[in-house]
């Protein structure tokens, strides 16, 4: 793997770390990693993630769902910031 992606994933890693208990930030529960891989393991999303229901619906919502996710990602920036 190289440096600069090693860097990357250890500030993201970094970051849910201290994002840690805050809400609607998913929780890096451990790390670890092998041979050719680095790995998260996150808490369990009941629903789904919204890249798994994007990627089932050929990328595209309804308009009530988009407004849902869309309130939703904003509250995880105000979270953030």
């Amino acid at each position: 793997m190289k440096n600069n992606k090693i860097e990357s994933v250890m500030r993201e890693k970094d970051i849910l770390n201290k994002l840690a208990g805050k809400p609607g930030i998913i929780k890096l529960l451990r790390t670890f990693k092998d041979d050719k891989s680095l790995y998260f393991v996150f808490e369990h999303c009941q629903y789904g993630t919204l890249t798994g229901y994007m990627e089932e619906t050929d990328g595209k919502l309804d308009e009530k769902l988009a407004q849902f996710y869309t309130a939703e990602i904003v509250k995880g920036i105000e979270v953030i910031h």
